[in-house]
């Protein structure tokens, strides 16, 4: 019995002991927000956790296209059947090889594969959208 009191009175001390850390803390941020006029820590508890940051939306499509290299160097245009749903704004893998969208068209696109050396010539290829 004598045990089971000690055990109770040693959580209860650490629960009221973490209850004190955390107010002192709330209210050390309060203090400077109110010194640096900024209420980011302060309405921090009222707003409640903020949602984590969006960093990526990944859409993976499939598809066989026909590589055309044309005259400016690291520039390919490719003809496929999903062509038409790639965006200038996001980059596509052409094979092994991360490449950039130029513009779009209805049954091409034309994409630039930066520093990256194309090793064929004008076999279809995976493109990973």
């Amino acid at each position: 019995m004598m045990f089971r009191n000690f055990v109770q009175y040693e959580v209860d001390s650490n629960v009221q002991l973490d209850k004190k850390y955390y107010q002192d803390c709330l209210s050390s941020q309060s203090r400077v927000d109110k010194k640096y006029a900024s209420s980011k820590q302060s309405f921090k508890q009222v707003r409640g956790n903020a949602k984590p940051p969006l960093t990526e939306i990944k859409e993976v499509t499939q598809d066989f296209v026909k590589v055309i290299q044309l005259d400016e160097p690291h520039n390919f245009e490719i003809y496929g059947e999903f062509t038409h749903r790639l965006s200038c704004q996001f980059p596509v893998m052409l094979g092994d090889f991360s490449a950039r969208v130029l513009s779009v068209e209805d049954d091409a696109a034309i994409v630039d594969l930066g520093d990256a050396i194309w090793p064929y010539t004008h076999y279809p290829t995976d493109l990973f959208l």
